[in-house]
């Protein structure tokens, strides 16, 4: 069942998001907010036919996790124990929930790494100083100096941990992963200099409406962002690896893994942001790529002004719809329609590549956004039971359309412009 998501969005109750600098809103207006972002979500799990997993914790798998943070962890963080456990429970749930058909190996190689990560970019665990010092680890790793401090020797330790088991059947499937822990880094101080004002300069000037086919280059630069930041190209080799030595070739997932990383990317960027606008986070995505368009004078699709969140909230969804919908058909082409069906339809019916990687995907994507939904991180944990109470044709219903054939126009432009530029689309 696809949804409008513009014509659910055109509702005068979503006038709230209308907003393009979050950090002016009141504490009434973030609830408002929250609650139409929500209700958004609650559109798109029942358009792409979510069915939401619970699955119980693994206790191998924390059993082995716990061990390894007290041997590399717990001596660097001796007064911040219950901020390190906290992420130390949500890695484990990351290995439990995206690769539940995987191996034990897989998933404690993922969690392992996904603390690394999640560490890497929380100040509640490294000092401003640590943070910044980030910066020298992809440059670091390009000549070989000593680690410039325990923190990146964590990050060395990663980033080696993943590629030589990604790599153990395929070397070009490891350095996806260690190449993907490099540009996190990167983006982990971008981010971090950002968060102390340091916006890039194309950035900070608003612009003023012009052509839609007019290129702006500024409009590339969050996307280019978010491909970093959210290191999909770490998570996608494991979701098709099921061991050590049981894995689907990449050629039979590598040609859709751009999408599959959008899909990453996009989902965690909607299912992260109820509680990102309840804690005041204002370095995300799609408020960056808000600021991008409005700097570029782009209009915006609900009438004659500039680009709002409003807009990019709608496209998002748009998109995620769009991606997931586009990935099933991509894997199920590879899956036999039926044992009537012509026998040039059904040429890789007995191909059992093709039909692991279509497998891998289905539980991944149910997976990764039922993970969102159980995890206290998101602040989800209602939806479920919110999908029982409301319809979509409550919440569709459109109640006036306030767009003019040039603003659709325009919008669409600005969709082409993305994908002209490599406009490019986990967990926060």
């Amino acid at each position: 069942m696809k949804i409008d998501f513009f014509s659910a969005l055109s509702r005068p109750e979503y006038e709230c998001l209308e907003f393009h600098d979050e950090s002016k809103l009141s504490n009434q207006q973030r609830n408002e907010v929250f609650e139409c972002v929500r209700k958004c979500l609650f559109l798109l799990l029942e358009g792409i036919g979510h069915q939401q997993q619970i699955i119980p914790a693994d206790e191998r798998l924390r059993h082995d996790l716990d061990n390894w943070v007290q041997e590399h962890l717990t001596h660097l963080f001796p007064e911040k124990l219950q901020a390190l456990k906290v992420l130390v429970d949500t890695s484990a749930q990351v290995g439990e929930y995206f690769y539940a058909h995987c191996s034990h190996e897989t998933k404690l190689v993922m969690a392992i790494t996904t603390l690394i990560l999640f560490a890497s970019d929380d100040d509640t665990l490294l000092s401003p100083e640590e943070r910044n010092r980030l910066s020298s680890f992809s440059c670091n790793d390009g000549y070989s100096p000593p680690d410039a401090s325990p923190w990146t020797a964590v990050l060395t330790h990663g980033l080696q941990l993943g590629a030589e088991y990604f790599g153990s059947k395929d070397p070009l499937v490891g350095s996806l992963s260690a190449n993907a822990i490099r540009g996190f880094t990167e983006a982990c101080t971008m981010e971090y200099r950002m968060e102390q004002g340091d916006l890039p300069v194309h950035l900070t000037i608003h612009g003023k409406p012009h052509p839609s086919s007019e290129w702006c280059a500024a409009e590339a630069f969050p996307g280019y962002l978010r491909s970093m930041s959210g290191i999909s190209f770490h998570y996608i080799p494991p979701i098709f690896k099921y061991s050590r030595t049981e894995e689907v070739p990449s050629p039979y997932w590598l040609g859709v893994a751009p999408v599959v990383r959008n899909f990453i990317d996009y989902t965690n960027d909607l299912l992260s942001y109820p509680k990102e606008v309840l804690d005041g986070e204002i370095r995300n995505y799609l408020l960056l790529a808000t600021r991008a368009r409005r700097v570029a004078g782009r209009s915006s699709m609900f009438g004659s002004k500039l680009w709002t969140f409003r807009d990019t909230f709608c496209e998002t969804l748009e998109n995620v719809q769009n991606i997931i919908f586009a990935l099933d058909r991509a894997f199920t082409n590879y899956m036999p329609a039926d044992n009537n069906a012509p026998e040039d339809n059904n040429k890789t019916q007995d191909d059992p590549n093709a039909q692991l990687a279509a497998k891998c995907w289905f539980s991944f994507r149910q997976n990764f956004i039922s993970f969102h939904l159980e995890s206290k991180r998101y602040g989800l944990d209602r939806l479920a039971f919110e999908r029982n109470n409301c319809t979509v044709e409550e919440l569709c219903a459109p109640k006036h359309k306030p767009m003019n054939a040039a603003c659709v126009g325009a919008a669409t432009a600005g969709l082409f412009l993305i994908s002209t530029l490599g406009y490019r689309y986990f967990c926060k």
